[in-house]
């Protein structure tokens, strides 16, 4: 039975779910520019990553295969920029629930990279899930092809493969240095906008006093970082990338009740296609983790 790992899985979805709407909370109501806010969480997650780095052992780690975690922090990174700039335009619940069309990516992929299958209850429940997540993605509204194109899309791939990396990595790795090296990666590409924005730049600068307040937001993050990789070093990634589908639900949750807490958070106030694509995600999730478990 690999339940620590199904219940990290399940745990990286409620932390991210948790990062999603502080993202959202802070862009709206805290720091305005969200290059800049990128850059204030990197700052955070470079400084937790290099404390971490001096309480592990690195005499086992291979100076060749850091490579893996560093490509997995630079799609992780680029995945935050697309993120930041979708967010601006669209229910959290929405971007989510499209955006965890992934894992129909995944199954292919983890194939041909790693020679993982699934089982047809497992392809089913993927099926289910990414079902409920398409009913959710519907409620998309008034979005051109071109930013479907530019970013949503683009989001997707670069999710599945940030996820392809991890595996990688802790295939050649223990997951703490994997996790740390990934972070210091993603934090460093996230602060680096400033050198290239003065804009951002003089947000960043404006803002440095608020990094207190997003520090519950960057522990939501990185603790998602290395749940997601410690899961994905236990089991295969099909199945780690279909139980994270559960995120939808939990940002569904945690979006209502920072609406009603404070406010702008909704464009889209409709909730029963939401409820509908979350009740296939759950179906599938309980099937697919049946089937891990059995």
């Amino acid at each position: 039975m690999q339940i620590l790992p199904i219940l990290a899985a399940i745990g990286t979805a409620l932390f991210y779910a948790t990062d999603n709407i502080t993202d959202k909370i802070f862009t709206t109501h805290t720091v305005k520019n969200e290059y800049a806010y990128l850059a204030l969480t990197g700052l955070l997650e470079v400084v937790v990553g290099l404390v971490a780095w001096f309480f592990l052992d690195w005499n086992s780690v291979n100076a060749q295969n850091i490579w893996f975690p560093i490509l997995a922090g630079i799609f992780f990174a680029s995945q935050g920029y697309l993120w930041i700039t979708l967010l601006k335009k669209h229910d959290t619940t929405n971007l989510i629930g499209f955006i965890y069309t992934y894992p129909l990516l995944m199954i292919p992929l983890s194939y041909f990279v790693f020679g993982d299958k699934l089982s047809l209850a497992g392809i089913f429940a993927v099926i289910m899930i990414v079902a409920g997540i398409m009913i959710i993605s519907l409620r998309i509204r008034n979005t051109s092809k071109y930013f479907g194109l530019v970013f949503l899309l683009p989001m997707i791939i670069v999710t599945a493969i940030t996820e392809i990396f991890i595996k990688t990595s802790t295939n050649n790795m223990p997951f703490l240095n994997s996790a740390v090296i990934t972070v210091l990666t993603t934090g460093l590409l996230y602060s680096g906008n400033i050198l290239f924005s003065k804009k951002s730049r003089n947000e960043f600068i404006k803002n440095i006093n608020k990094t207190r307040v997003l520090i519950f937001g960057e522990i939501s993050d990185i603790g998602g970082l290395f749940l997601l990789v410690y899961a994905t070093s236990k089991l295969p990634v099909t199945i780690v990338a279909a139980i994270t589908c559960i995120q939808p639900l939990f940002v569904l949750i945690l979006e209502q009740v920072a609406h009603k807490t404070f406010g702008k958070m909704v464009k889209d106030k409709t909730i029963i296609w939401k409820l509908t694509g979350v009740t296939f995600i759950i179906a599938g999730l309980i099937v697919l983790t049946l089937r891990e478990l059995i």
